[in-house]
């Protein structure tokens, strides 16, 4: 545009996230591109055809849409149903992290009162085991349990594909045993340094607070979840406007 005298000079001051060009011009320049419009003399926009709108289907199909607004109503049902997966899966987060907390917290407090005896070194790691369960201290298997309950995970699991390995029977029950004595090595392993009465009171409210977000996202609807996530999009995208 230089070159052909539509613009006398331009500096640019770009940065890594931003474009910016200052252009200097006359007024006559200026007033002629105001009339056929700057975003169309600078190239800022452009057209696209509507009338060959070709597209994959949540079927994984080609589907030729007539208008736009048909694309939109095919992507909300699918985009929907990921939100009711979400949802699911939120709740199983929630879940597992307030009922993990507690039974560090509770696992603690019973170390604090002396209750459990990790330190003198009289009891096998297999009779401190016998002794939480004994206690009722969710195993880590019984944790994990939680993570995989929603439909979502048992249906990713079950489009994976699994290898059969046959397994001798007392490899079997050494590896079982194997497993079960590191069913609480999630509390066993907590180091010397949490084991304090400011510890207890940390993790039980961290645990409340995870109960209450449990609350919320069981009340919320799918429907609201998506609402949120637009709200945030909008006010993100508004004030990147205004940049």
């Amino acid at each position: 545009m230089q070159g052909k005298g539509e613009i006398d000079s331009f500096i640019e001051n770009h940065t890594t996230t931003t474009v910016s060009f200052i252009v200097s011009m006359k007024s006559v320049q200026l007033n002629r591109m105001m009339k056929t419009g700057l975003e169309k003399v600078f190239k800022l926009d452009g057209n696209m055809p509507l009338t060959n709108m070709n597209a994959f289907d949540s079927n994984a199909r080609i589907q030729k849409y007539e208008t736009p607004e048909d694309i939109v109503n095919d992507y909300f049902p699918v985009r929907l149903g990921l939100y009711h997966d979400r949802k699911e899966a939120l709740e199983c987060s929630k879940e597992y992290s307030a009922e993990l907390t507690r039974n560090k917290a509770r696992f603690i407090e019973r170390i604090v009162d002396g209750q459990v005896d990790l330190v003198s070194g009289n009891k096998t790691k297999k009779d401190t085991v016998l002794e939480l369960e004994e206690d009722g201290f969710s195993k880590v298997s019984s944790l994990e349990k939680i993570l995989t309950k929603a439909k979502t995970s048992s249906r990713m699991r079950a489009e994976e594909s699994t290898e059969d390995a046959a397994v001798q029977d007392d490899d079997a029950v050494q590896h079982h045993e194997t497993e079960d004595l590191k069913q609480y090595d999630y509390l066993l392993n907590l180091p010397l340094s949490s084991l304090t009465a400011e510890r207890i009171d940390s993790l039980r409210a961290d645990a409340d607070k995870t109960d209450n977000e449990l609350i919320e996202i069981r009340q919320a609807t799918p429907e609201k979840l998506w609402h949120d996530d637009l709200d945030k999009l909008d006010e993100y995208l508004k004030k990147k406007m205004k940049l």
